[in-house]
């Protein structure tokens, strides 16, 4: 299921007054716009679905590629990394997997879509997995750049330093509102001490859902400390 995002402008990264969990981070708020429309799946890439295009993979005589794609470990603590081997359910996001992975199941939901290959995003050395190059022209599926991230996390809220207003982490009614600790706290308070169902809590105004914590996401440009 996907959103569909208007275009719109908002502030970029963070500053001690917005964000005092993260005062040394060297980021000024930085005004973008978003000059295009653009739609986004709601929730993050569940388990299930992630095995069912690692099952794909190996009944296509790929096995060597899904192994270097697979996941590398069963759970993850909350965005902070902390590893934390659990159980998981199907409807709890897909943790571990490398970025070649993500962009691999992009292309593989591509083909799901009927998209030609030759219109996919990434192009991928068959051999080893690995993206070659992107079209920045295609209309395929792909990434979230880390801008489109943002702007869709804050759920249109554009100086709120959570994406429900906040300041603070739960409802009128006490109840946590995300998975997550940054920096203090118990991590068992928020009623997840790891990963959680991808439709845990409440969605965001743009209907997506856990933007904050739960789970550290991939997106497709890398962090890049000088933008700011």
């Amino acid at each position: 299921e996907f959103a569909h995002l208007p275009a719109g402008n908002f502030l970029a990264g963070s500053n001690q007054l917005r964000d005092p969990d993260f005062t040394g981070d060297q980021e000024n708020p930085l005004y973008v716009v978003v000059d295009k429309p653009f739609s986004i799946a709601t929730t993050a890439v569940t388990k299930d679905v992630y095995d069912r295009f690692i099952q794909e993979l190996v009944s296509g005589m790929h096995p060597e590629i899904a192994v270097n794609i697979a996941p590398t470990a069963t759970g993850v603590a909350h965005a902070s990394g902390f590893m934390n081997r659990v159980v998981l359910t199907g409807d709890s996001p897909v943790t571990a997997m490398p970025w070649d992975g993500a962009c691999l199941f992009c292309n593989w939901y591509s083909k799901k879509a009927g998209i030609p290959q030759d219109e996919w995003h990434y192009i991928v050395d068959p051999q080893k997995a690995e993206i070659l190059k992107q079209r920045p022209d295609s209309h395929a599926f792909r990434l979230p750049h880390t801008l489109e991230w943002e702007y869709a996390a804050r759920g249109g809220k554009k100086l709120a330093p959570y994406p429900w207003g906040g300041p603070y982490i739960r409802n009128n009614l006490g109840c946590p509102l995300a998975n997550f600790k940054p920096m203090r706290g118990d991590y068992v308070e928020d009623n997840g001490c790891h990963t959680v169902p991808v439709q845990s809590y409440s969605a965001n105004d743009y209907g997506l859902w856990c933007m904050a914590g739960n789970v550290a996401e991939w997106t497709n440009t890398a962090y890049d400390e000088s933008v700011y």
